[in-house]
């Protein structure tokens, strides 16, 4: 299946080593230098949705050099930082969104993201014309293996039906928090009537398994090119093969 560069950001911005011990966010600096060198070399840059869709009609017709763009949980500074730079571009991007905590701060990660404001319903609404579709993240960014199937039928099936309700669009794509997943969470995804979802690496690539590449602070403009580049996905997962195989 050929699939298009998938880049998962989470915050842009600058965020001390306390705020940010796991390195996941990006400065605004970094971000915007980033956004250009797809800008000044040819990327085609789509939504995810627009990119399943075209992968399940026809994945060769996908662009050589496609990528998609993709923020979990849905910070606030998703809007103020990333969104002008993505505008400069003309570039969309998907973000997935905790859909019990639209508005609040992000609680999953305890003290550590505390701080961390999340977009309002009024915010996402205002971003959609500007390029912005929302996915779903679940109802609580839980871990979906370690729940009840009745909890990860809420967790999968009300969050797209809360973001649908309150945004007045389709929900089409969900990410599994912590890139975790089992096969009853899978097949209730695909049941919710999602059309694809972001996971894990550790799995065969499928439309309920999308691989992503995380972008970081310690990521130079050097390593982003790196991890765009045509062979950083079937290395990444030789790798990954590798280690399981010696484990």
């Amino acid at each position: 299946m050929k699939t298009p560069t998938i880049l998962l950001y989470h915050q842009i911005s600058v965020l001390t080593d306390a705020l940010d011990p796991y390195g996941i966010s990006v400065t605004p600096d970094n971000f915007a230098a980033q956004m250009q060198y797809l800008a000044d070399n040819g990327y085609t840059i789509m939504k995810l949705s627009d990119a399943v869709k075209q992968m399940r009609k026809d994945d060769n017709a996908l662009p050589d050099k496609c990528v998609v763009i993709t923020f979990d949980d849905g910070y606030r500074d998703n809007m103020t930082n990333a969104l002008p730079v993505l505008e400069k571009h003309s570039f969309p991007a998907t973000i997935f969104t905790v859909a019990d905590h639209v508005g609040k701060f992000a609680v999953w990660d305890g003290d550590i993201g505390a701080q961390m404001p999340l977009l309002t319903w009024d915010e996402m609404r205002d971003m959609l014309p500007h390029g912005i579709e929302f996915g779903s993240h679940t109802c609580t960014h839980v871990h979906l293996p370690d729940i009840d199937d009745d909890v990860v039928e809420r967790e999968v099936r009300t969050s797209k039906r809360i973001i649908e309700d309150h945004l007045g669009v389709a929900v089409e794509t969900l990410a599994y928090p912590y890139e975790e997943f089992n096969q009853t969470s899978l097949m209730m995804t695909e049941r919710a009537g999602y059309l694809a979802a972001c996971g894990t690496w550790r799995m065969p690539e499928t439309f309920y398994n999308l691989w992503r590449v995380e972008i970081g602070k310690a990521d130079t403009l050097g390593r982003f090119q790196n991890k765009i580049s045509r062979l950083y996905k079937p290395y990444t997962r030789l790798k990954k093969n590798i280690k399981d195989w010696l484990r």
